[in-house]
């Protein structure tokens, strides 16, 4: 049975629906998510196999049949900080659930508006929180879907919208996947006295996940479209390697991942577009991973 025309379907929504730049808010949302997904230069909609699934694709859900948690705390440029969290679960066979947010956070001097002096500071911040379902009809096919609120606040004023996304993953032979999800389509918002809509996102990757002994690779790539920028392409790649040692039957077993990626659209600086990372996994028992990762990106056009 063939699942392609799935893929191409949900592409065909985000064209009906067409934005013109300079009109869309809550920007925050097209920052990537997960140490790992920006360290493969977010190409992750065809991989989308952890606790980042929901910031991605929410398919990915399905894919994976293990609880799983994951944080981040990103510094961006100067008071900008922005973090990120998830939590996944299997519900039984079929079906898989999930709650992830995000929440930017920054502030910006208040000046007098006839002096022009400092007079303090005033706070800048976004988020978005909502849960996430999968379903999983086969063991090579997962549908996902997911419902978010989002909220904006700079200075006194505050504004809020609700957004869904949603995505499949399908594997058509062994170790390759494809992927396909439509992130951030919602209702349009008032902040102050301007209508603004969201960056709705269409987002199409293919995967390869292959074994190499007791090690495994990871190679992707993503095309990235939104209704108020021109498309992107991504491409990445993971090598996880399981590092030597004595292992217990209650754990210890540890993994070293090293990961790399490029996406387009940074056009200043000579690392402009590209990413680096590592991550780091112990065993602590038989059933209980920690994991930690690193990522270092360049965004190129605000020099960081």
């Amino acid at each position: 049975m063939r699942y392609y025309s799935l893929l191409i379907l949900v592409p065909l929504l985000s064209f009906a629906i067409n934005f013109q730049p300079g009109t869309t808010g809550f920007q925050f949302l097209k920052l990537g998510v997960g140490a790992r997904p920006v360290a493969m230069g977010s190409a992750y909609t065809a991989v989308a196999d952890d606790a980042n699934a929901l910031f991605w694709n929410p398919a990915g859900l399905g894919m994976n049949k293990s609880f799983q948690g994951t944080l981040m705390v990103m510094n961006l440029f100067q008071s900008v900080v922005y973090a990120g969290a998830g939590l996944t679960t299997p519900m039984g066979r079929f079906v898989s659930a999930g709650l992830a947010g995000s929440y930017l956070t920054a502030s910006d001097t208040r000046r007098n508006p006839i002096t022009g002096r400092e007079e303090g500071s005033f706070p800048i911040s976004d988020f978005s929180v909502g849960p996430g379902l999968a379903f999983t009809p086969l063991e090579n096919l997962a549908f996902g879907g997911a419902v978010k609120l989002l909220g904006s606040q700079l200075d006194t004023f505050r504004s809020y919208a609700v957004s869904l996304d949603a995505g499949i993953i399908y594997s058509p032979i062994r170790y390759f996947y494809l992927g396909s999800s439509l992130l951030h389509l919602g209702n349009p918002r008032r902040f102050i006295s301007k209508w603004e809509s969201q960056p709705i996102n269409l987002r199409i990757g293919a995967a390869g996940k292959f074994p190499i002994f007791e090690n495994s690779l990871v190679l992707a790539s993503d095309l990235s479209f939104y209704t108020d920028n021109k498309p992107t392409l991504s491409v990445g790649g993971e090598f996880r390697v399981k590092l030597a040692g004595v292992e217990r039957p209650e754990g210890g077993t540890q993994w070293l991942a090293v990961r790399g990626g490029y996406q387009t659209g940074y056009h200043l600086g000579i690392w402009s577009g590209f990413s680096f990372g590592l991550g780091y996994e112990y065993q602590i028992a038989s059933t209980i991973d920690l994991v930690l990762d690193a990522v270092y990106f360049s965004y190129g056009f605000l020099a960081v």
